[in-house]
């Protein structure tokens, strides 16, 4: 695998464990025995003509590895084979053209983060492209900032999102319902360090002694990912701290 500083995304797949990475446009296969193997087929969308970048995440459901292109579109591998893909599997997350951010996996469901909007997708069984269908019954015209914010524990997810208005707010998703839990101070310290200062931000976390901690890292050089301020949610709580 190429060197880099981004959060890569490891998921199992029938009897391999996939790493996929973003940063550097490639995934690979690796065996129980430790065997790793380069994804080359010409329909990955990374080794497609012209290469397709990936966004941040990665999901396996039901046999299958799914991705998300940057353009907004959900590409699976074969059944049971996440070294295979075939043309025509995907579909497109284009409630909104606002390309894709992170991918990830939320109650056996697909949720495709986009720059504006989030959707929802479900197994449908489909003999033909993609076997994924969108659901009509639930999203959001709320935009996810960077994948790399995004922290999942469970079904429950964290991320930095940012509305129409372009204001930054962390939220979390838990039961197909979004909410803000940050309050109009932070809101107001991520808005301008990430839009007018160009800090990143990624997010990670823990569970310990009943409690749910997101941490999210914002950092400024990045090749050499230096932390500049590190905030603390306790889910739990609903407490931020430093």
């Amino acid at each position: 695998p190429t060197a880099g500083t981004k959060k890569a995304k490891f998921v199992e797949v029938a009897a391999l464990l996939v790493l996929v990475n973003p940063e550097n446009n490639e995934a690979f296969t690796i065996t129980t025995g430790g065997t790793v193997t380069e994804i080359t087929d010409t329909d990955f969308p990374p080794k497609q003509t012209p290469a397709i970048p990936l966004a941040f995440g990665a999901v396996s459901m039901d046999g299958y590895l799914f991705v998300l292109g940057t353009n907004g579109r959900i590409y699976n591998s074969d059944n049971l084979n996440a070294a295979a893909w075939t043309a025509l599997d995907f579909i497109d997350a284009e409630r909104e053209p606002d390309g894709g951010v992170y991918i990830g996996k939320h109650h056996d469901n697909i949720v495709a983060y986009g720059v504006s909007t989030i959707e929802f997708f479900y197994d449908a069984g489909n003999a033909a492209g993609s076997p994924l269908n969108r659901r009509q019954d639930v999203s959001y015209n709320i935009g996810c900032s960077s994948g790399e914010s995004v922290w999942e524990e469970g079904d429950r997810s964290f991320f930095v999102g940012v509305n129409y208005s372009g204001a930054f707010s962390v939220y979390m998703l838990a039961a197909f319902q979004i909410n803000a839990v940050s309050n109009p101070t932070l809101d107001s310290f991520l808005t301008q360090a990430i839009q007018r200062d160009g800090y990143s931000a990624v997010g990670s976390g823990f569970t310990a002694q009943g409690h749910t901690y997101y941490l999210l890292t914002l950092y400024l050089t990045p090749t050499d990912i230096v932390p500049a301020i590190t905030l603390c949610f306790d889910a739990l709580t609903g407490l931020w701290s430093q």
